[in-house]
């Protein structure tokens, strides 16, 4: 009596727990295995390359047009003797001339880039790591959160990478031999119309621009030369 008693219950039970949580099992399989993946944004890359002490070499020109990546441009800004060669020898890249090296980048950012541009700044000597590193870069910022990145090359050592990934702070991405960030936050630099005498001075500003968020791109993106 006891056991078809129990085997009642469970009959009774059963259905009615389904119908409670089957909602709550269905929602959590649709987030955990999405039936429509969804597509990566394609966001509009400019690479910056600086020519402050030098003219850039073949390596850096090679690693900038061979890219992957469809949704980017480049751009040369630097001092006058460095560059003036280079206007004849590079097809379809801006280059952009100035004895004011950081007028000439302000300029170039607040009056040729939408602030939803991300600049890929590429340091002077270093350039990027293989075909896919501006495509591993948009990757990366489908993390609406990320506002400023930085990578750092497989030159430095382990150690010094490891540190890296660890110190999240404001030195870490101003030092990074490559760092990207939205040009909006430059937009807000030049309106504020500081005075800003280097490039060390210019970053920093960038930095202040709200409470943006800084990552480490644990995916080498570039080398040193």
């Amino acid at each position: 009596m006891f056991r078809v008693g129990f085997i009642l219950l469970c009959l009774a039970v059963i259905p009615w727990f389904l119908w409670k949580e089957y909602p709550v099992l269905k929602a959590k399989k649709r987030s955990i295995f999405p039936s429509i993946e969804v597509e990566e944004v394609e966001n509009r890359f400019v690479v910056v390359v600086p020519c402050i002490t030098q003219a850039p070499d073949e390596k850096i020109k090679h690693s900038c047009v061979a890219q992957s990546y469809g949704n980017y441009r480049i751009v040369y800004i630097g001092l006058k003797r460095f560059l003036d060669e280079e206007a004849n020898s590079v097809e379809k890249v801006p280059i952009l001339r100035s004895e004011d090296f950081v007028l000439a980048y302000l300029d170039y950012i607040t009056n040729f880039c939408e602030p939803e541009d991300i600049i890929v700044h590429v340091g002077e000597n270093s350039y990027l790591s293989d075909v896919d590193a501006v495509a591993n870069l948009n990757h990366f910022y489908q993390n609406k959160e990320a506002f400023f990145t930085y990578s750092w090359p497989a030159a430095v050592s382990n150690v010094e990478r490891e540190k890296a990934m660890r110190t999240f702070n404001k030195e870490s991405w101003v030092a990074a031999p490559l760092k990207t960030y939205c040009a909006e936050a430059l937009h807000f630099v030049a309106k504020s119309q500081k005075p800003i005498h280097d490039m060390e001075e210019l970053f920093l500003s960038l930095l202040s621009y709200g409470k943006p968020s800084i990552y480490f791109v644990p995916s080498i993106c570039c080398f040193l030369r």
